[in-house]
């Protein structure tokens, strides 16, 4: 109900009621000058459009974080800003564990649910600055911009134990299920020069974290970071 009679939604009412008194005056009085009264409106629909559709493009639909396009550019960007100035960078990249057992045994909107938790966390743990993005399936990725690797492991400790300790609601399951998520640091200039060399550092960082072994899971992951 409160969305309903929200200012935005009263005034944008307003709005196209008086367009519809404008409209018909026209029409009685003079049809022509009904297409001067339609162009400003065209004009402000697109100008109001152009930079939401810009914004979706940029987005990943099922989480809220910047999708993988968005996150290439943004890293190549701040790359070379770090290298122009000589500061730090860091990237984490993260994998959901056992996304398809999540799936198989909950069906995939709880896996959905998952993921948009996962980016909840991201979000509260996260500056403002940095950049988190939905690489692709279960995998993510946070681009820390001014972070040399040491802070940035801080913060991959900090996120990775949020999300483990985080309860999930599904609806397929009558009580909440966790999650954990493998967890890899690269840091430049240290690791590597360009981004996808950067990626794939982190990336191997992953694998690390999720090599069988006989330590649960989540020490083994710890341990991989430091």
């Amino acid at each position: 109900m409160r969305m309903i009679f929200s200012y935005q939604t009263l005034s944008t009412e307003f709005v196209f009621a008086a367009l519809g008194v404008v409209l018909a005056a026209f029409w009685t009085g003079n049809p022509w000058l009904i297409p001067f009264a339609i162009a400003p409106l065209l004009l402000i629909h697109r100008a109001l459009s152009v930079p939401q559709l810009q914004a979706e493009a940029r987005v990943d639909p099922k989480t809220g974080l910047f999708n993988a396009r968005y996150f290439a550019s943004a890293l190549t960007e701040e790359l070379g800003r770090a290298q122009r100035f000589e500061r730090p960078l860091s990237l984490i990249m993260a994998d959901l564990d056992l996304l398809r057992e999540i799936n198989n045994t909950y069906g995939h909107l709880a896996g959905d649910a998952v993921l948009k938790g996962i980016a909840e966390v991201f979000r509260a743990e996260l500056r403002h600055y940095d950049v988190p993005a939905r690489f692709g399936g279960e995998e993510f990725s946070i681009l820390l911009p001014e972070t040399p690797p040491e802070q940035a492991l801080e913060i991959a400790e900090r996120i990775r134990r949020a999300i483990a300790e985080r309860l999930f609601d599904v609806e397929t399951s009558s009580e909440p299920i966790r999650a954990t998520v493998s967890i890899g640091v690269a840091g430049y200039p240290k690791d590597a020069q360009d981004p996808n060399a950067l990626i794939h550092q982190a990336d191997l960082a992953v694998y690390r974290a999720q090599a069988p072994g006989p330590q649960p899971r989540l020490e083994r992951q710890l341990r991989s970071l430091f």
